[in-house]
């Protein structure tokens, strides 16, 4: 698997672990608020759970960029480096860019007289709002450094057992059946 295929399914698993966790996250919210202020799954929600999938490609995908930019430019670099890359030019608009703004826009959802708006807006982008940070900001990260491009070198074990059996020698190591 190439480079962009790799970070495309990255970038979808997270996407898709977003919209998964948001629906984890309204079955809690559902045990705490109680019967009068539940959740259910309707036109309402399942609106607002495809605005999650937009939301989380809109977390993600600036983070994927920057990587992607990062491999073009810095060709001999580790993934690490390229993550270090991404996170240092967009992890801060992610936070304040998105997440803080979304966060003023649905404050004020928290103290609507209508229970619809507080039940199916407030709490839902609530949710989406903090699972889009933590997946774009937490998670996409570590995915990245340790999915993010082919090792050149490869230094796990399979690998070395591998030389061993095809009696690969290191340059510096002795040959002890001499």
């Amino acid at each position: 698997m190439d480079g962009s295929s790799r970070l495309a399914a990255v970038v979808t698993f997270c996407v898709l672990s977003m919209a998964f966790s948001q629906l984890g996250f309204l079955f809690v919210w559902n045990l705490l608020a109680g019967p009068r202020a539940e959740t259910a799954i309707n036109a309402i929600s399942v609106v607002n759970l495809l605005a999650c999938i937009g939301l989380g490609v809109e977390f993600c995908v600036h983070m994927a960029h920057q990587f992607s930019l990062s491999r073009r430019r810095h060709v001999e670099s580790t993934s690490d480096d390229h993550t270090r890359y991404a996170l240092t030019n967009v992890g801060a608009s992610i936070f304040s860019g998105i997440t803080l703004t979304k966060f003023c826009g649905i404050g004020v959802l928290a103290f609507a007289p209508s229970m619809l708006f507080r039940v199916y807006f407030f709490r839902m982008y609530l949710g989406i709002v903090l699972l889009g940070c933590f997946h774009g900001l937490a998670l996409l990260p570590v995915l990245l450094s340790l999915l993010g491009q082919p090792q050149k070198y490869p230094n796990d074990l399979g690998s070395f057992l591998l030389s061993e059996e095809r009696g690969d020698k290191f340059e510096d190591e002795p040959d002890l059946l001499e």
